[in-house]
């Protein structure tokens, strides 16, 4: 439950509302696309919003106590718990194909920021969510995924060092551009990375040897735990631009829609320029988060057409070391 107090006499905020709360017993709570909530707190509710809004009062001042009753595994190893009290933009930002990448940027940094990952390094410890629990579309289940939003210095840099050890392990930055300028695999050593925004999103991954063994799994961890990232500004809070929710979905849904009919490549850049913006925008939408391809580095990335799961199919390719 969030409830809202008065800063002053320290109960409860007086208002047109029973109570001054939003709880998960409330009935007709609106649902978002990726299975999150918002929650509203003002004089007047968004349009649409009435069920998801708490009543404020002009000039009286409130804080908020979040109630977790009968809290789960995931409220302690910190997977799971509410964003900051973000500052609502009134000022609605229409997304087009000319903003598009810049738009699923910001849904995918702010979905990782839900998970505190722009407060500290974000780690899973197990695989990958599916579904709509997954903050990224498209997550693999051969690596633990770390994350960490970062607000970049006055010089737009920041440090990564990556653990020496065995597995493969490795740190890919994405700018608020949706540009992915830099892909880490060198162990041992801080890399300086610039980006050209104020924000970036910055994801490593450690490869997972055998799923099922709890002892190759704290391995892992503990290489996640050597993981470093630092040189960023103290406070990297990150609140999403307004960007209109109902244009973004449908361009979501239909970049998607056009890209697995193509049964494309996915195609990505390190900055503009280097590939053109439309292609750009149907990776974003079918699999927000790639690198182009380097050698011996990155990854490479082609996509079949949606296929049925009734019928036996087959694939055939040549061994590409003769």
């Amino acid at each position: 439950a969030f409830t809202l107090y008065n800063v002053q006499t320290r109960s409860m905020l007086q208002t047109d509302q029973q109570f001054p709360e939003i709880s998960s017993n409330d009935k007709g709570l609106k649902q978002n696309s990726d299975g999150s909530y918002d929650v509203y707190f003002g004089p007047k509710p968004p349009k649409g919003m009435e069920n998801n809004w708490v009543q404020t009062v002009p000039g009286m001042g409130w804080h908020m106590l979040f109630r977790l009753y009968g809290p789960e595994q995931a409220w302690f190893d910190k997977t799971w718990r509410p964003s900051e009290i973000e500052l609502v933009n009134d000022k609605v930002i229409p997304v087009t194909g000319d903003n598009y990448a810049q738009a699923e940027a910001a849904a995918n940094f702010a979905k990782w920021a839900r998970l505190g990952s722009d407060k500290e390094l974000f780690h899973y410890r197990d695989l990958a969510p599916v579904g709509p629990s997954a903050p990224t579309v498209r997550m693999n289940w051969d690596t633990l995924y770390s994350c960490r939003v970062v607000k970049v210095s006055d010089d737009h840099t920041f440090e990564v060092t990556l653990p020496e050890t065995d597995m493969y392990v490795s740190a890919q930055v994405i700018d608020e551009n949706g540009f992915s300028p830099h892909f880490v695999v060198e162990k041992g050593v801080k890399h300086t990375l610039k980006v050209d925004t104020d924000y970036a999103w910055v994801l490593f991954r450690t490869e997972v040897v055998d799923r099922k063994s709890m002892e190759t799994m704290k391995k892992i961890h503990a290489v996640q735990d050597g993981i470093r990232i630092s040189g960023m500004m103290e406070d990297s809070t990150y609140v999403m631009p307004n960007y209109d929710q109902k244009s973004l979905l449908k361009l979501r849904a239909d970049y998607t829609k056009e890209f697995l009919a193509g049964g494309a490549v996915f195609t990505y850049a390190r900055k503009a320029g280097e590939v053109d913006q439309h292609v750009l925008n149907l990776s974003h939408a079918a699999g927000w988060g790639g690198y182009p391809p380097e050698l011996d580095k990155s990854n490479a990335y082609s996509s079949s057409k949606n296929i049925p799961g009734d019928k036996a199919h087959s694939i055939t390719f040549d061994d590409p070391r003769n």
